[in-house]
């Protein structure tokens, strides 16, 4: 019995502390950044966050823009504004 509680209690503060942690690292990252002690982390050339080419983006971007409009839309009792 005591072998379970403790098993739960190890899993509940890696539950707690891993996510804590990860954000404090970042947090130090960040700072580090920003005071020049590490570069600044940038998007390499060949990963591009649209498609190249002109009409997939502008669908993406239609995509985009109507998942926040449904999203938002979702916040109120009403609706969509």
């Amino acid at each position: 019995m005591n072998e379970v509680k403790i098993a739960l209690l190890v899993c509940l503060a890696v539950l707690i502390f891993v996510p804590v942690a990860r954000k404090i690292l970042a947090d130090i990252d960040y700072k580090r950044q920003l005071k020049g002690k590490r570069p600044e982390r940038t998007c390499r050339d060949d990963a591009m966050a649209f498609s190249s080419s002109a009409t997939e983006r502008l669908k993406e971007t239609k995509e985009m823009l109507e998942v926040e409009a449904r999203t938002r839309g979702m916040q109120n009792f009403i609706g969509p504004k």
